[in-house]
């Protein structure tokens, strides 16, 4: 089971499993959140998490978990995924080598299991 953003962004972008991935809990909500979003909102999400991630890049490597958690708190993106949610993209496009790992992720069918983690189904064409 996969419990963190960096396991998570490694394996969807390694493509380490063949049909199913299970995920925590807490990582399966955003993953939902995510999914949630219609396509608009998700255009606008995502160009928000971009900058972000670019920002982050180029800061001073010292400023760590404190400039990924501030500016994704401070963020519009933080008012449609939730702070949990918008810090937990942040660590899984680093992870995963980008944005284009949330695009991937987001096309991965997701369902809730009765011990609380959640299964990701990987739809026949990908990219």
């Amino acid at each position: 089971m996969i419990d963190n953003e960096e396991k998570l962004g490694h394996a969807i972008r390694d493509e380490q499993f063949t049909d199913t991935l299970e995920i925590s809990g807490r990582l399966g909500g955003v993953v939902f959140r995510m999914k949630s979003l219609r396509t608009a909102l998700w255009l606008i999400c995502l160009s928000l998490l971009a900058l972000i991630i670019a920002a982050i890049l180029l800061a001073p490597s010292t400023q760590g978990i404190s400039a990924i958690t501030g500016l994704a708190a401070a963020s519009p993106v933080s008012g449609m995924l939730g702070v949990s949610g918008a810090v937990s993209a942040v660590r899984i496009a680093i992870a995963g080598g980008g944005v284009h790992i949330l695009n991937r992720l987001r096309r991965y069918r997701c369902k809730k299991t009765n011990h609380g983690s959640w299964i990701l189904y990987k739809n026949k064409k990908q990219d």
